[in-house]
């Protein structure tokens, strides 16, 4: 061009493309530029999120995203848009968390653009089980071969347990390692065990009812009922 500049289109293959541009006057070369390479990258880049899964319970305020990410021309890998550590086609960044549930996006970028995005949805809960109206409430006197109904009210769901921590025996020690007794929840949200006084007890002093409550995100609750037993013998 008059101007001493040039323009002109080409057609790309996807890949590396080396051009060169040639000078020519009087149907003869004169000169030959330097090679560019120019990439033509029209392909997404390969992202997955390995963990956590999709649908994912909590009891952590911070998780740990994870993943694998193939492409030649990585540019950046966001999550939540926050970026991510990149290292031997795997990413990870740690994301904070909040109570309920969270959708955590992941976005892997490549240098000339192309996007491709992941998502996953953790579901988190700080706050253990509450335990309301644990009976027995008031101290109970049983017989050997009695039964002692043990029973609470909470949210829906939960896997109950309940020990029962003897007293000192007449020997001046007390008994170790109490029995782990299941219970059930007959109804929605309450929970209800039995405890047989086995033949043999020599006990002096109260019996303990702890019950334990776990919800679907490893939170735990321990109570101790107001109740104690008290053996007849």
């Amino acid at each position: 061009m008059d101007d001493g500049t040039y323009s002109g289109t080409i057609e790309l293959s996807e890949g590396e493309n080396e051009l060169m541009v040639v000078s020519v006057i009087n149907d003869e070369e004169t000169s030959v530029s330097d090679p560019v390479i120019v990439t033509l990258d029209m392909e997404n880049p390969e992202l997955t999120v390995d963990t956590p899964s999709d649908g994912d319970k909590t009891n952590r305020e911070t998780i740990t995203i994870e993943g694998s990410i193939s492409d030649d021309h990585i540019e950046r890998v966001t999550v939540n848009g926050q970026v991510a550590d990149i290292s031997d086609g795997s990413y990870s960044k740690r994301v904070l968390l909040d109570n309920g549930k969270n959708t955590i996006e992941v976005i892997a970028e490549d240098k000339a653009g192309n996007e491709t995005t992941e998502s996953v949805v953790i579901d988190a809960k700080y706050d253990a089980p509450k335990v309301k109206n644990l009976n027995p409430d008031k101290d109970v006197d049983l017989e050997i071969g009695k039964t002692v109904k043990v029973e609470f009210d909470s949210e829906p769901g939960l896997t109950t347990t309940f020990f029962v921590h003897m007293p000192l025996t007449n020997s001046g020690k007390r008994i170790a390692n109490a029995t782990e007794l299941p219970m059930m929840e007959v109804s929605k949200g309450h929970y209800v065990g039995y405890w047989t006084i086995p033949q043999g007890v020599e006990a002096d002093g109260a019996a303990v009812i702890e019950v334990k409550a776990i919800d679907d995100y490893s939170n735990v609750t321990h109570q101790e009922a107001e109740g104690k037993l008290y053996f007849i013998q």
